[in-house]
């Protein structure tokens, strides 16, 4: 629930779930039905994995929060991995997990730069509606032009890539508005 909202959190849903994750270079999905706030699901492989993805070809109806090392790890090593739905539910999750107050903005923002860089457009759209957000509601004046150094940065390989040239002397520098 987003920050703020009188909604039932301790309320309880019959989820089933599904998770894609590496162990060296294989891939493995497993399923449950989790019926209780805190469930188990075996993973096959022989170790702890590489990384996991909480929602398995982004057909899941839930958002997923990962913490630390298992939100580096997925943006990481296992993002060569992802499907388009996949990296569009990772967006989706740090949206809500960030909006939850239970992902700080650091991670969040350290989260966003897989995501620019996609070849998808869905996927590499999925982080300026987080940008926008920064610019109107996030910071002040003084921290506006730091966001859009961000995005600058974010969408630079992106825009270099494609060809294309500025069309104002001196918008590469950082003269330019989001």
């Amino acid at each position: 629930l987003p920050v703020g909202s009188t909604g039932e959190r301790a309320r309880g849903w019959k989820i089933p779930m599904c998770v894609r994750y590496g162990v060296g270079d294989q891939v493995f999905e497993g399923c449950t039905l989790l019926e209780e706030p805190v469930g188990e699901l075996a993973l096959e492989g022989g170790r702890c994995p590489d990384w996991v993805m909480p929602n398995a070809r982004g057909a899941g109806y839930y958002r997923f929060s990962l913490a630390g090392d298992a939100l580096k790890d997925l943006r990481g090593a296992g993002w060569a991995r992802l499907t388009p739905m996949e990296k569009l539910a990772f967006a989706d999750s740090l949206r809500a997990a960030f909006e939850s107050g239970s992902l700080p903005a650091a991670e969040l923002y350290a989260s966003l730069q897989p995501l620019a860089q996609d070849r998808v457009r869905q996927v590499a759209m999925a982080p300026m509606a987080l940008l926008e957000f920064a610019l109107e509601r996030l910071v002040g004046e003084e921290q506006r032009s730091a966001v859009r150094a961000l995005a600058r940065r974010l969408y630079m390989p992106t825009y270099r890539r494609l060809g294309w040239e500025p069309s104002v002397k001196g918008q590469e520098d950082g003269e330019s508005t989001l």
